[in-house]
């Protein structure tokens, strides 16, 4: 943790601390996500496909979520090929 200190002190006596630099490692927790994510999103995205079976009377609805549906089963696999291809960049 690179924080310096300096001798002098504050009106209560306590001394002063200046952050020049504080990475967020240093005062929490800092993790990626890397097996739950996907899971996570293709779990969405099936459920997204099952409310189609629902009691609504119109199409705008069933559209609306095989469309967010497509979008984010689109966006996971984009994610996977560039997760794999990440090595060559």
């Amino acid at each position: 943790m690179a924080i310096t200190r300096h001798a002098a002190a504050d009106d209560a006596g306590h001394p002063a601390v200046t952050e020049e630099h504080e990475r967020p490692e240093d005062w929490g927790w800092h993790h990626e996500w890397r097996r739950s994510t996907p899971v996570i999103g293709w779990v969405m995205t099936i459920s997204m496909v099952l409310l189609v079976f629902g009691n609504h009377q119109g199409m705008v609805e069933t559209w609306w979520l095989l469309v967010i549906a497509a979008a984010m089963a689109a966006l996971l696999i984009r994610d996977r090929i560039k997760r794999k291809n990440a090595w060559r960049a």
